[in-house]
């Protein structure tokens, strides 16, 4: 086929799909006369409506075209860009790219958007300075056009904004980060969203004109944060905050080293799964978890200030009740030897050897239960108990 028939048939093909989509106007020259760029595609702001108060952006466009002889159009295709046009694309601020390749009635459109970094990274990947051409990759151009709107999108806003790495903010507070979110639901949560889809991130500062935008992006944003809260069960109070994580599989809620109740996203009524297990690293943070963790099990449920957060269906911790409650046990009294004794509660419990829970063991068995824990002695006995940084002397006396 003539040449200049397969590029009218390339500009007609990508000038279709993207009026289709009701936001774009194409100005694609077809005679493909001009040596690097094909035509502009102006965005608007509202759908069907090309008036000049609702002209938003335009980014700059090439068109290529490709008679296909195979029976099945790949997942991707290919093109050879001249390096000299990949480095002029990147003073202009970026391109998008579509290819086409048809076969009789049978089409298919393939698309790589190029933004200023793209561009950045592609030139990096050049061996040597002989190197005229840089293949880049085309994916099958996406049907939802709210898609090809948030990539062309992104393509301006590198082209109109300068780059920065969020590491160059340092100690500055004086910095805002904004981004743009399509809510869709009454109850939209941005912390969810943000944590569940990539986003283009904006950065302006007191100091400085104008915007920002994050480089490496667009970024998933994990967000965490500290809530202050009277945790309770029962009545007894455990903790004063929680620690809210937004993650992308889930809500997490941690509280304490004892808890983590992650929270899905999307399903309704919410699911929510449950993690118990005793994490603490002192005595008295591991009479805290386990109280705590117990009554959760026993009362199923957590309040948080004036909410009652419940949790019918927990099940499944049988044989690790057994456990916590020995646990509990056995720190309790550790706890009530270190008052009595006044020992500053500085242990390291995740730190401890089996010496160390020996003598611990020792010291409870005699202080707490009054047992005789080396039988008969003809004389009284300095015994010395060493647990980690402390020695602890005990007189034991003859009997």
């Amino acid at each position: 086929m003539d040449k200049s028939a397969i590029g009218k048939i390339g500009v007609a093909t990508v000038t279709t799909y993207l009026i289709e989509g009701g936001y774009l106007d194409p100005h694609i020259n077809s005679d493909d006369t001009i040596a690097m760029w094909d035509g502009n595609i102006f965005v608007y702001k509202s759908k069907d409506d090309f008036n000049n108060k609702n002209f938003k952006y335009q980014i700059p466009v090439q068109v290529k075209a490709e008679e296909f002889k195979k029976a099945k159009f790949p997942n991707a295709t290919s093109l050879a860009v001249p390096v000299v046009d990949l480095k002029n694309y990147h003073s202009d601020g970026g391109v998008v790219f579509f290819k086409v390749l048809f076969m009789d009635d049978r089409k298919q459109i393939y698309v790589s958007f190029l933004t200023k970094e793209r561009i950045e990274n592609l030139l990096s990947e050049i061996s040597n300075d002989t190197q005229l051409t840089k293949t880049i990759v085309l994916d099958k151009a996406p049907e939802d056009r709210n898609i090809l709107l948030e990539k062309l999108g992104r393509i301006y806003l590198h082209r109109n904004h300068e780059r920065i790495d969020l590491s160059q903010l340092g100690n500055r507070l004086d910095y805002k980060i904004h981004v743009t979110a399509k809510t869709g639901k009454n109850n939209f949560d941005l912390f969810a969203y943000l944590a569940t889809h990539s986003v283009d991130m904006m950065v302006s500062m007191d100091n400085l004109p104008g915007e920002f935008i994050v480089r490496n992006g667009p970024v998933r944003v994990m967000v965490t944060a500290q809530v202050p809260s009277k945790i309770s069960i029962n009545g007894n109070v455990y903790y004063n905050k929680y620690t809210r994580e937004y993650t992308p599989e889930g809500l997490l809620i941690r509280i304490g080293n004892s808890c983590t109740l992650k929270i899905s996203y999307d399903s309704n009524p919410f699911n929510i799964t449950v993690n118990l297990t005793i994490q603490a690293n002192s005595i008295s943070e591991i009479v805290n978890d386990a109280k705590f963790i117990l009554e959760i099990v026993e009362y199923k449920y957590i309040q948080f200030n004036d909410f009652k957060f419940q949790l019918t269906g927990l099940k499944g911790y049988e044989e690790a009740l057994k456990e916590w409650n020995g646990q509990l046990r056995f720190w309790t009294d550790v706890q009530y030897v270190f008052k009595m004794l006044n020992i500053p509660q500085t242990l390291r419990i995740k730190e401890l050897s089996e010496g160390d829970y020996k003598n611990l063991d020792t010291l409870t068995k005699a202080f707490v239960y009054n047992k005789h824990v080396y039988g008969n002695i003809s004389n009284d006995t300095l015994h010395l108990f060493e647990i980690q940084d402390l020695k602890i002397a005990v007189l034991a006396k003859k009997n």
